[in-house]
């Protein structure tokens, strides 16, 4: 009876260890995809609300709520497009307002987005 439970034991041990092995190559595969779509040489800089933590919540709703954050400006995406290694660069903005039209109120999402700027 005891070899049985041991080799039962081993058996699902093996098992657990390739099912955990399998799961974590599968997960790997697919977040390296997800960031393969942007490529190798792409970042994005996007700017935090002021006094609060990188990782804070009020970050999020900060910007859902309209709160404009105007720290980041042309300008610098200019001084960064002379680093010899920036192909292009782009800016945008991201914004919510209210729109209303015939007593029907409607929160928007407003996307700004300049014109890729190729460098020199």
């Amino acid at each position: 009876m005891r070899t049985v439970l041991t080799v039962l034991g081993i058996v699902i041990g093996i098992t657990a260890v390739i099912i955990v092995m399998a799961g974590g190559a599968g997960l790997k595969n697919y977040v390296m995809g997800q960031v393969d779509v942007f490529g190798s040489d792409y970042i994005q800089i996007e700017p935090k609300v002021p006094g609060v933590s990188d990782t804070s919540s009020q970050n999020i709703s900060g910007r859902s709520t309209g709160l404009a954050i105007t720290t980041l400006k042309i300008k610098d995406g200019e001084e960064l497009a002379k680093l010899p290694n920036v192909a292009a660069w782009n800016a945008g903005n991201i914004d919510q307002e209210i729109a209303v039209y015939k007593n029907i109120t409607k929160e928007a999402l407003i996307f700004g987005y300049m014109p890729g700027a190729l460098c020199d």
